[in-house]
């Protein structure tokens, strides 16, 4: 919901952060601006010349009315080639251990949908899946690559089912130490990781040397200017952070939580431990105390067969 009480629009110059939802819808998922759309699938899908999208379909084009009355909450992106292909592109700024399991899902779910009743198993038309993550799925000792492509393959036998239907996730945080990655798709990756802090009325030389760089600049300007487009991604924006921050209270807890039942783990360990040592040194005082009970016993036997002998040689004297 927009907040209305404390309107956010002041004409002053602003900041407009691509990596949230509206804006990314806005900037793929709006007709208007196919040209943004055309130049990142072709430079995530690695197509030059001929080879190139060329026109797209955009399913569920992004409308500001419809998307404020939206209750499904549509977070991505799904558009048709002339081949059929089904690309969904989709933003992810919190990456959870369930994701992967959510893109699978996702696509499994598009894969579906893609034949009706009646058709047969060919007809089934390429489903391509891009997750562009602000945060990193993999840590740095596993992977700085920044583009990572999965298909249906056999490690066994190095072959592959399916090329076609592919998910691409795009870490942004690699994008500078990734220098495998094409030139177009590294000035997209640059985009969503630094959009937040172009100065949309003196944009830097990298904006200003790149036409496409400059479109996508223009699309963030006219939301800065529109008073109800800045109002839903201010809204948004809050929300993302008061999200945010509430998962760093919660971590922050829970790792109190945690360090105060080690604490307390760890108490009652040394606790045990120095009961384990009274016991063990009570037992060792036992075996003591049965040792020297021994050898009174010992000693008391001796006396008493002395006794018996002393006994004897009295009576036999008599």
């Amino acid at each position: 919901m927009i907040d209305k009480s404390q309107p956010s629009f002041q004409g002053e110059a602003r900041y407009i952060d691509p990596t949230v939802d509206c804006v990314f819808r806005t900037l793929f998922g709006s007709n208007k601006n196919k040209a943004l759309l055309l130049n990142f699938l072709n430079s995530i899908m690695g197509l030059k010349g001929d080879q190139q999208l060329k026109s797209l379909e955009i399913i569920d084009p992004y409308n500001m009315k419809t998307y404020l009355e939206d209750k499904q909450g549509i977070v991505d992106v799904k558009v048709t080639d002339a081949r059929g292909r089904v690309f969904q592109i989709e933003i992810q700024n919190n990456v959870v251990n369930s994701l992967p399991s959510r893109m699978i899902h996702g696509q499994a779910k598009i894969c579906a949908s893609g034949l009706e009743s009646g058709e047969d198993y060919p007809e089934l038309k390429p489903t391509v899946s891009i997750w562009l993550l602000s945060q990193n799925l993999y840590p740095p000792e596993k992977t700085q690559r920044a583009h990572l492509r999965y298909f249906w393959h056999c490690l066994e036998a190095d072959l592959t089912l399916c090329r076609e239907n592919a998910i691409h996730v795009v870490q942004l945080k690699n994008g500078e130490n990734d220098d495998t990655i094409s030139a177009e798709l590294a000035l997209w990756i640059r985009f969503f990781r630094q959009g937040k802090h172009i100065n949309l009325k003196d944009p830097p030389e990298w904006v200003r040397n790149a036409p496409i760089m400059g479109e996508a600049v223009n699309v963030l300007s006219a939301i800065s200017e529109d008073r109800r487009q800045y109002l839903i991604y201010d809204s948004q924006e809050k929300a993302r952070r008061e999200s945010l921050e509430f998962q760093r209270e919660v971590a922050e807890r829970l790792k109190k939580a945690l360090d105060s039942a080690k604490e307390r783990a760890d108490g009652e360990r040394q606790r045990a431990d120095g009961e384990r040592q009274r016991a063990d040194q009570a037992e060792l005082h036992l075996l003591a105390e049965k040792q020297r009970a021994d050898e009174e016993k010992q000693r008391a036997n001796k006396a008493e067969a002395e006794l018996l002998r002393m006994q004897r040689l009295l009576a036999d004297s008599d």
